[in-house]
């Protein structure tokens, strides 16, 4: 395991996996129930009878749990129960604003998500990761050893967004070059000790879980929501989270004489305005996948310059882009169809979606607008969570999100 600097705790159970011919030749099962009691122990039993007659007999790898706000005021109890009657190696899980299983977004109503996994061949390993208080956390340092040397390595993180600084996390997880990661930050409290994280056989109400599996081959992929408008530009002034000037303009008459532009075109701006970030300078051209979206969060009328959710650079290229429910579904159809051409042949054994908080009903007409939409492309078992911020790659590097849908597709062997 690699060494990590103080102010970083991290805890790892032994996996369990075991790898052999006879059980790698074995296809993964996965399967997924949603249970709507508002009494907590029966939706738990009810999910997990469902789990037990579609896994034909298999032992449960792994059991990623979700549960709402309404049905977590006994969380042992939960886990107690999930435990007994699933008997998985292991298990991780958190609670939500709304639990998402099948083609159901589960909004305003108590609810149970269980998805489990049985993967022959696998090996699988749980973490705990805790931030120390008073003290700046600046190294990931607690995967398992084998994370960084096997190519078919996935990684899920669910953390708690009041005492886990996911951010920093993720930043030392690129810096390394680790593999991406999949998952999100709980949601639906207002307050540190408001969410529970269950991991194996223990409830914490702080830090963060993640999970790391190899032998199994998976697509992590991140619809951002919002469409790039205008032209590409590049950041002539500027630095931190402040971007002062772009193409040798102040930044917010820059970005007016876009919009004016596009009104001229008869198609003007709808949507939230957002600011696309290039990844990866080193491309001939860039696509929508190659851009991290974040917020404008203002501007300084003095100076023109404009406020914006992310770190940026002087030479960074950027482009304007727009958040609608609109464009967040013609994002998700085109990242969807994506990742079935890149499946080839193959077809999708389970899928985790973690979608954020501000989606569903807030931002699409409809019920289960994303749930519906993966289930329709992959036809498998998917659970999921609406998320306080979602995790997922762009460009290949792993980034903490906001009005995405991050989604993990386990792939079946070709």
């Amino acid at each position: 395991m690699a060494g990590r600097t103080p102010g970083w705790q991290a805890f790892r159970t032994p996996h369990l996996g075991i790898r052999n011919n006879v059980a790698m030749s074995a296809p993964p099962v996965i399967a997924s129930a949603l249970a709507t009691s508002s009494d907590a122990v029966t939706a738990v039993r009810s999910a997990c009878e469902e789990i037990t007659a579609r896994m034909q007999g298999r032992r449960v790898s792994l059991a990623v749990v979700f549960v709402s706000h309404d049905l977590a005021g006994d969380p042992w109890t939960l886990l107690d129960e999930l435990r007994r009657h699933l008997e998985p190696e292991h298990l991780v899980g958190t609670v939500t604003d709304a639990v998402i299983a099948g083609d159901r977004e589960l909004e305003g109503t108590p609810g149970i998500s269980v998805w489990a996994a049985s993967l022959p061949g696998a090996e699988t390993e749980v973490v705990r990761f805790v931030s120390e208080p008073d003290t700046a956390p600046t190294f990931l340092g607690a995967w398992p050893s084998w994370v960084t040397s096997e190519p078919d390595t996935t990684l899920i993180v669910l953390s708690d967004p009041f005492t886990f600084p996911v951010e920093v996390l993720l930043a030392e997880h690129r810096h390394a070059g680790l593999p991406p990661i999949v998952g999100g930050q709980a949601s639906g409290g207002t307050r540190a000790g408001d969410h529970a994280l269950f991991l194996d056989d223990e409830v914490h109400f702080d830090g963060a879980v993640g999970v790391a599996i190899t032998g199994v081959t998976t697509i992590p992929v991140v619809a951002q929501g919002a469409v790039p408008v205008g032209p590409d530009m590049v950041i002539t002034g500027g630095g931190g989270t402040v971007i002062e000037e772009l193409a040798g303009v102040r930044a917010y008459d820059r970005l007016m004489m876009i919009l004016e532009d596009l009104a001229d075109e008869s198609t003007p701006f709808t949507g939230a305005p957002m600011m696309g970030i290039v990844i990866n300078e080193n491309l001939p051209e860039y696509t929508r996948n190659d851009f991290l979206v974040r917020a404008l969060q203002g501007h300084d009328p003095a100076t023109g310059s404009v406020h914006i959710g992310e770190h940026i650079r002087v030479g960074q290229t950027v482009r304007l882009h727009s958040l609608s429910g609109a464009s967040a579904d013609e994002d998700l159809t085109l990242t969807l169809e994506e990742t079935r051409r890149r499946m080839g042949d193959r077809s999708a054994a389970g899928v985790l979606l973690f979608t954020c908080n501000g989606r569903g009903r807030r931002l699409f007409e409809g019920e289960s607008h994303d749930a519906k939409a993966v289930t329709a492309a992959f036809g498998a078992p998917l659970g999921g969570m609406f998320a306080n911020g979602e995790i997922g790659p762009v460009s290949g590097e792993t980034f903490l999100h906001g009005f995405t849908a991050s989604i993990l597709v386990f792939v079946t062997p070709g």
